[in-house]
């Protein structure tokens, strides 16, 4: 009986210490545009109080905006670029590689995963550019995976439309 009640005592000691300390946390929350490109990356408090904050307390609303060079295209740090996007049958791809790197395969996968094109090159290939037919394939979203000698990998999302 004592030690019942010594664990329900405990539990609520518990329940009391850790329920009354509310934890602050941050949250990540992105913006796209209708093409499927982030636009917008914000970080937003959970769980913040509604009384004046400090001025020792960090600001943890940060927007940071993403613009493109070119209204319908997509590109990456290491300058993948994807035309057009939306496309409707081809996709024509473009890419350099800084400092000697170079790309060794590109991938183009459907949302759920199923892989529909995969071409591979060698370090003495001189190419930089590619399409892709997308005539056989559905209107939908679409990701092209590049990956380079290094292991990084890039990822544009594009779409094709009707």
């Amino acid at each position: 009986m004592k030690i019942k009640l010594l664990k329900g005592a405990l539990s609520i000691a518990a329940l009391l210490l850790f329920g009354l300390n509310r934890v602050n946390a941050q949250e990540l929350q992105f913006q796209y545009d209708p093409a499927g490109n982030q636009t917008e990356r914000k970080f937003v408090c959970v769980n913040c109080s509604t009384f004046p904050v400090s001025l020792a307390t960090p600001d943890l609303t940060q927007t940071v905006n993403i613009s493109s060079e070119e209204e319908n295209t997509a590109s990456t740090k290491r300058k993948l670029v994807a035309y057009p996007n939306p496309l409707t049958e081809t996709l024509f791809l473009k890419w350099s590689a800084p400092n000697g790197l170079y790309l060794k395969t590109v991938e183009v996968f459907t949302t759920s995963g199923v892989r529909f094109f995969n071409q591979s090159y060698q370090k003495r290939d001189s190419s930089s550019e590619l399409s892709v037919s997308f005539s056989r394939q559905t209107p939908g979203l679409y990701v092209v995976r590049a990956t380079y000698s290094d292991g990084q990998q890039e990822n544009v999302k594009v779409i094709k439309k009707q």
